[in-house]
């Protein structure tokens, strides 16, 4: 319901601050993935 209240110039800055935060997240849960499918190859 929130999406409804962002402004369509404010999505920028959405994103962004959403790269900000799964960013630092996702990037060792990929780097685990990555480095066990190729240790089992």
């Amino acid at each position: 319901m929130a999406f409804k209240y962002i402004q369509k110039k404010d999505w920028n800055l959405y994103l962004l601050f959403l790269l900000c935060i799964i960013t630092p997240v996702l990037a060792p849960l990929y780097f685990l993935c990555y480095k066990s499918a190729t240790h089992v190859v």
